[in-house]
């Protein structure tokens, strides 16, 4: 009797103490800096993310001085939506997809509404000189413009 007792409290034991590895290996992180078409960090951009597939879960973050935040996910296999939102800056909405385990790192370019509104010379958006995008942001992106031509 004696045995299945400390065999049961060993078990539960395993179990509490495994359950939280299991599941920070299904959540992720994102890095993310906020710059504007020049490269400059934008401060006080409203970052929101959703997964239409998790109708609970809701974040929401603001760039600091630098433009940069940070940001977890409760389950990388989920797609996510960011929303990028600033007085006098058009808004930007994109999906995601982050990998379980890691910390995404990604530059957002957001453009003027000037600029949007083609008042100026028009800035290519996306990642800053050097940095890595992923193929899904790459494919919104190149949506996004397409949808701006007018080749949609």
């Amino acid at each position: 009797m004696r045995r299945i007792v400390l065999l049961m409290s060993v078990t539960t034991l395993v179990a509490l103490i495994a359950a939280p590895v299991v599941h920070a290996q299904a959540m992720a992180r994102l890095s993310g800096q906020v710059v504007d078409s020049s490269g400059e960090p934008i401060e006080g951009v409203t970052i929101s993310a959703i997964s239409p597939e998790l109708g609970s879960f809701s974040s929401e973050k603001t760039s600091n001085r630098k433009g940069r935040f940070t940001m977890a996910f409760p389950d990388a296999a989920l797609p996510y939506v960011l929303t990028f939102t600033k007085e006098g800056l058009a808004t930007l909405e994109l999906p995601v997809q982050v990998t379980a385990g890691d910390t995404m790192r990604q530059v957002f370019t957001l453009l003027s509404t000037a600029e949007v509104a083609g008042t100026q010379p028009e800035q290519p958006a996306g990642p800053a000189p050097g940095q890595r995008v992923s193929r899904v942001v790459a494919v919104y992106n190149e949506g996004v413009e397409a949808q701006q031509l007018g080749d949609l």
